[in-house]
């Protein structure tokens, strides 16, 4: 009668679980062996059961990070759907979906943006029937299809046939997978030099990319934050100075030039500048004007006078005639440091950026 009635209590337990569930939950919460595909500052939460519009659930994770941030492979193997290529950008936008070794599918949705080319999207190579290994540089974080620009974001998704989640979707649940591999290190380009730029994620696409490696690695330039170059970025006389100091390694001085810039962090490197006559002044010299962005003429004459470049005859651009910069403009293009902006024109009035002074330092200093 004992055996019985313990029988009989496991079957009426067993009784009491519905089957259906039980089967539909398992495994969707599994920890995956993956790459965390977001290289340099990202932000995520767990929203894998969120609403979305039209009764759908949001089953994937949305990775937040700057725009052309490098999207890295979570598992190695191959890529079996990759949109806009061949075809117009679908609603969801820019996608690459990877058949992974592991046997499960990984898909990279609201790469690149819906305007842009493919190549703001994907790196160059990647196409259907590409392999890839784990860890490699296969895109740019975006806002394709129906994301939104001011929230950039990696949709992220996990798809196993073997699982059936509560939604009755063959889909894992992303976040513990990836929060795993934040916390052992495992992060796409972390350890990687290149078009990855170590923690600086908004390096890789920009037109001053090997410029910018370059300058970086030699101590010329930094980021402006410790995740960021911010290549974009117009670059004042102060920041123009203390690069410049370093990319010509002027000597120091103890004569103070300019009544403007007591007190600065760059004044060691504004008198070394005037000393070594590279630098002259602002309005009548006596001063600097430190907080002054560098146009693209005056820029033009501090590498002249920095690299001492050799006079030429050419005149170069038909924006430049009669301007007080045109003798150190052509003298810029005639050593090839500087191919203009568009064509015949060198834009005089334009702001120097953080990645054309690379771009320019670069050229100077490879001749």
């Amino acid at each position: 009668m004992h055996l019985r009635r313990i029988a009989l209590f496991l079957l009426a337990a067993l009784m009491m679980v519905p089957a259906t569930p039980a089967l539909a939950v398992a495994g969707y919460q599994q920890v995956v062996d993956l790459t965390f595909p977001v290289a340099g500052t990202a932000s995520y939460s767990d929203s894998f059961d969120a609403p979305r519009s039209g009764g759908r659930v949001h089953m994937a994770t949305d990775i937040m990070a700057s725009e052309g941030t490098p999207i890295h492979a979570a598992v190695g193997g191959t890529v079996e759907w990759i949109t806009g290529l061949t075809e117009a950008v679908p609603s969801y936008g820019y996608m690459i979906r990877i058949a992974g070794d592991d046997g499960r599918d990984y898909a990279y949705v609201h790469l690149g943006r819906n305007s842009g080319p493919p190549s703001d999207a994907y790196v160059a190579g990647v196409v259907k029937g590409s392999k890839v290994e784990r860890g490699q540089h296969i895109g740019f974080v975006g806002c394709s299809g129906n994301a939104s620009c001011s929230a950039p974001h990696l949709h992220f998704e996990i798809h196993d046939e073997s699982v059936n989640n509560p939604h009755g979707q063959q889909r894992i649940n992303p976040y513990p997978s990836l929060i795993a591999a934040h916390e052992r290190g495992d992060v796409g380009g972390a350890n990687d030099g290149g078009d990855d730029l170590y923690p600086l994620s908004d390096v890789a696409r920009n037109e001053h990319a090997d410029a910018i490696v370059e300058m970086v690695d030699a101590g010329i330039m930094a980021g402006c934050d410790e995740n960021r170059f911010c290549p974009n970025e117009v670059i004042d006389r102060v920041e123009m100075a203390e690069v410049m100091a370093r990319a010509l390694d002027v000597p120091p001085t103890d004569q103070d030039f300019f009544a403007d810039d007591d007190g600065s962090p760059a004044e060691p490197a504004i008198n070394a500048l005037a000393a070594a006559g590279v630098v002259l002044g602002c309005g009548d010299g006596s001063m600097y004007c430190p907080d002054e962005t560098v146009s693209r003429a005056r820029m033009a004459s501090y590498l002249a006078r920095g690299f001492d470049l050799a006079a030429t005859d050419r005149d170069y651009f038909v924006d430049d005639d009669g301007h007080g910069h045109e003798d150190n403009i052509n003298r810029l293009a005639a050593s090839g440091i500087t191919i203009g902006c568009t064509g015949d024109r060198f834009c005089v009035a334009g702001n120097v950026s953080r990645g054309q002074l690379a771009s320019f330092l670069s050229r100077g200093l490879a001749r």
